[in-house]
């Protein structure tokens, strides 16, 4: 299915002086399409969660108008820490969280009402370059939820791997494994291998990090060849919070599904939180590995 392209070349001079010259029109022209656009590059990331959409612009207007605008705070600050999380799933860097915009809106007011200007800019700034990302992904006919990036392997030492290219579990005489050892990713949550082709390996994964595994090298760093694996078979984020909770997020991309403690299978396209001890079983159960 083809998807639209959405703006990102939005530009902080159109809102003033258009505004100004239309009399405020061009002005709600732009933040009904603002809006728009928000909800679809970010809902390409967020897909079933909705918690952070965005109401209608006829809505936003509405509540803003019932609450003497105290609305138009909440909705900046809740699309502002949107445009921060969405961010991270690009790999799109956004300073500002939500409190940002509304720091600015509100104490920048004082500096003879420059806050708010200040506050519009930056948004439209991090909004361009989410709707950027979102056009690039969509150009690449990209998977949401499915990272491109992978990392080579190559042996460092007898038992032990450095992380560099997809890592291959047969000794086919090119990315040879051998299993027992530990690829190493970062030193935080480890993907334990029960049975099948990565049996008795160990792979660290580093809190906020991905592992995708499936049969295709170009999109996976754990590359399998079974055929009840697929393409992309599945994605593994490991999560680390603040309060130093750990957990993590799997989410199935595949036709012969993923099966939690041998008992749920779990939706697929949807990311799913896993408890540390969790076991998947990936296609028709050849290959299992427990979440530490």
């Amino acid at each position: 299915m083809d998807m639209a392209r959405v703006n990102d070349q939005r530009r902080m001079w159109k809102y003033i002086v258009f505004g100004l010259l239309t009399l405020g029109i061009y002005d709600i022209y732009m933040l009904w399409t603002m809006i728009n656009d928000i909800n679809t590059a970010c809902g390409y990331k967020e897909r079933t969660d909705d918690s952070c959409k965005s109401p209608h612009y006829l809505i936003f207007v509405l509540l803003t108008a019932v609450t003497f605008g105290i609305y138009s705070f909440v909705w900046y600050y809740k699309q502002g820490n949107r445009l921060k999380n969405v961010g991270e799933e690009y790999g799109v860097k956004i300073d500002e969280k939500g409190s940002t915009y509304v720091l600015w809106m509100v104490l920048g007011a004082l500096l003879f009402g420059a806050g708010p200007l200040i506050a519009i800019y930056l948004f439209i700034c991090n909004v361009n370059k989410i709707c950027h990302a979102y056009n690039v992904e969509i150009e690449r006919g990209e998977t949401p939820g499915i990272i491109k990036e992978y990392y080579p392997v190559s042996p460092k030492d007898s038992g032990r791997m450095e992380v560099n290219s997809p890592v291959r579990p047969h000794a086919d005489g090119t990315d040879a494994w051998s299993g027992g050892g530990t690829v190493y990713v970062n030193s935080f949550g480890t993907l334990n291998f029960i049975s099948g082709e990565y049996a008795g390996a160990v792979i660290e994964i580093g809190a906020g990090d991905e592992i995708s595994l499936g049969r295709n090298q170009n999109m996976c760093q754990l590359v399998f060849c079974e055929q009840d694996i697929s393409r992309v078979h599945c994605v593994i984020q490991y999560v680390r919070t603040s309060q130093n909770e750990a957990y993590y997020y799997v989410t199935d991309h595949s036709r012969y599904g993923t099966i939690m403690n041998d008992s749920i299978r779990l939706r697929k396209e949807v990311r799913t939180r896993c408890p540390i001890g969790t076991k998947l079983t990936l296609g028709n159960g050849t290959n299992s590995v427990t979440l530490n």
